[in-house]
């Protein structure tokens, strides 16, 4: 039982790095896409 909460304990952080990662990278690229608009 405490396998399986570890288990899905490790799942929901490994999605929740991904997730993070990829919203950073999206910001990112949003931000860079705005300033060569601008320029």
């Amino acid at each position: 039982m405490l396998h399986w909460i570890l288990h899905i304990i490790q799942d929901w952080d490994s999605i929740l790095l991904t997730m993070y990662y990829n919203y950073i990278i999206y910001y990112i690229s949003k931000n860079d896409n705005e300033e060569k608009s601008v320029i």
